[in-house]
């Protein structure tokens, strides 16, 4: 053999060996799994996914979760939690190991299996709520909530009734660890993680805060307004002392917040229109005031300070507000014996996206100019209509049957809510209202938890009466980009008051871990959260409609909410 052919034949055998190689590796695991590769420390190489299965299962039973707490173990039946373990799930993810990519990918993959032994996570799902419940009924000594320090008077004395730290279950870290020991079955018990709740409080500082409470025992400040002065008493000053002696900066701002509430409005115009003897548009002028709260809240502390400082009893303020008139005026009164706003109900959807907001736009317009006769009961869903792709909808994530999904209407109960909202503080009656099954953080924006009411056509609906002797007419007003949605309803009121409050919130618990779902409609990567994380609670407050002193209506609404997860959409993986 000359000197070509045999550098041929060494270029042949090195190009093919591995290639023959490698087909011989493939058609002897061509049904079966890799050499080395492990489920839960459990080794199912060379094995077919059916018999992989079938060795996870009979090796990993289900067992009871054991939790030690203060020298005492807990344990949960997989029954008690609803736990369940996906053995072929589980293998498949081992199966794919070296079967998906490219084949550069592949190659590197395999060539790893040399030095490398693949350890996979038993896949399985559980009731979060079930185990935080029976963890915390369980636990019941070791949770207590914080008791901060309170500031008391009595007979004209300051007393402070000293504080104390409490404990809850670092849920985060409990749920990282039962994670780890159900994807590993892993048999020890896990030791439950107590935290602190609250701080300590030096005595000193305490001392210190009740000489300065002390100090304002008797003193107002008067916040001058254009139509009536309003004082800021004694016992509300001290709640503005922080505990290190200076001011309660967060708790004036919630004050403020509060006292702006009764100061500002937005400018309204007046619309009157008639279209084929409907009304189309209609609305009473209103002129516009803001408060400048930074300048308040300035004035506000430099008050603290002095009163704090000096024998001066009282501290005035001078509280200005800027008008703003509105561009359209009208006076007279329409054939329906509307003259005035009875209530008004508002919302905001900072967040949602496109087509979330063309869908609640849609249906607030479909809704604005709408008359509800005397006696009439109006229906949310008879109103509105079909909500489908026909009728001008697009698709928006919605929640259906517990999970994120994309359907036609989504954001359509952003719209319910709202006209929930108006017609409670019209004092109408309420003959039907959902609440929503979870809780969603538009409706929380700048409103207490349970607000809401959901609709799905045709079985869930809100319905309310109007017993008023004057036709009602709801105007819409929406503005995309302050994300802002208002009803405002028009009528005659018959000097009926309404009272909206003793919100309660219990039974919290947190949410479950984040979700993650697969959208072939995005790039391969791409990840976009479409869901917030939100606890699970129960929620109530109380209504009441009056006429003089009589109750004509009064209704406790409850809402129970399940805890929901952040959720993702992400693109496939290569």
């Amino acid at each position: 053999m000359n000197k070509k052919a045999r550098r041929c034949l060494i270029i042949t055998l090195l190009i093919g060996l591995p290639l023959v190689s490698i087909v011989a590796f493939e058609l002897a695991f061509a049904q079966k799994i890799y050499p080395r590769i492990k489920v839960a420390d459990t080794s199912i190489e060379r094995l077919t996914r059916e018999e992989a299965a079938k060795l996870l299962s009979s090796k990993h039973k289900l067992n009871n979760l054991c939790i030690s707490a203060a020298g005492e173990e807990l344990c949960y039946k997989p029954e008690d939690i609803d736990l369940v373990f996906h053995y072929p799930e589980s293998v498949q993810q081992a199966y794919e190991y070296s079967r998906r990519g490219g084949l550069g990918y592949q190659f590197r993959q395999k060539v790893e299996l040399l030095s490398h032994s693949p350890n996979y996570p038993l896949i399985f799902e559980y009731n979060n709520n079930k185990l935080v419940s029976e963890i915390a009924s369980s636990s019941s000594l070791l949770i207590y909530p914080e008791i901060p320090p309170v500031i008391e008077v009595v007979n004209g004395q300051v007393n402070i009734i000293p504080g104390k730290k409490g404990q809850d279950v670092d849920w985060d870290q409990l749920l990282v660890k039962v994670q780890d020991s159900l994807s590993y079955d892993r048999k020890e018990s896990l030791e439950l993680p107590i935290i602190s709740v609250g701080k300590d409080y030096d005595s000193s500082d305490l001392e210190k805060t009740k000489v300065k409470a002390q100090n304002f025992l008797n003193k107002i400040i008067i916040l001058s307004g254009q139509e009536e002065n309003r004082t800021i008493l004694s016992e509300e000053l001290i709640k503005f002392i922080r505990w290190d002696g200076g001011w309660n900066e967060s708790q004036i701002d919630s004050y403020l917040e509060v006292l702006s509430q009764d100061y500002e409005s937005q400018p309204q115009d007046a619309l009157f229109k008639f279209e084929s003897g409907k009304v189309v548009a209609f609305s009473l002028e209103k002129d516009g005031w803001q408060l400048d709260k930074q300048k308040l809240k300035e004035n506000l502390i430099f008050c603290l300070d002095n009163l704090s400082q000096t024998s001066d009893l009282q501290c005035l303020i001078e509280v200005k507000l800027q008008k703003f008139e509105p561009a359209i005026k009208v006076s007279q009164i329409n054939d329906f014996g509307i003259t005035q706003l009875i209530g008004t109900g508002e919302s905001y959807f900072h967040g949602s996206i496109a087509a979330r907001v063309h869908n609640l736009a849609l249906a607030s317009e479909r809704i604005n100019g709408h008359l509800i006769a005397p006696g009439e009961t109006f229906s949310f869903n008879q109103a509105v209509g079909e909500i489908s792709s026909k009728t001008g909808y697009q698709s928006a994530y919605i929640i259906q049957n517990g999970r994120t999904i994309l359907g036609d209407g989504g954001g359509v109960c952003q719209v319910s809510t709202t006209l929930f909202r108006a017609a409670l503080n019209s004092g109408l009656q309420i003959t039907e209202r959902h609440a929503h099954a979870y809780r969603v953080h538009y409706y929380e924006e700048g409103f207490p938890v349970g607000m809401d009411a959901t609709v799905y056509s045709p079985s869930v609906d809100l319905k309310f009466k109007n017993d008023l002797s004057s036709h009602i007419l709801i105007q819409t007003t929406i503005d995309k980009n302050s994300y802002y949605l208002r009803f405002d309803f028009y009528g005659t009121s018959d000097g009926r008051n309404v009272t909206i409050d003793n919100f309660r919130l219990w039974d919290e618990t947190p949410p479950p871990a984040d979700l993650y779902i697969d959208d072939p409609t995005l790039a391969p990567g791409v990840v976009k959260q479409i869901d917030w994380k939100a606890w699970g609670a129960k929620a109530s407050f109380d209504w009441r409609v009056y006429q003089g002193e009589e109750i004509i209506y009064q209704q406790t609404f409850y809402s129970n909410f399940k805890p929901w997860q952040s959720i993702y959409m992400r693109g496939p993986s290569n």
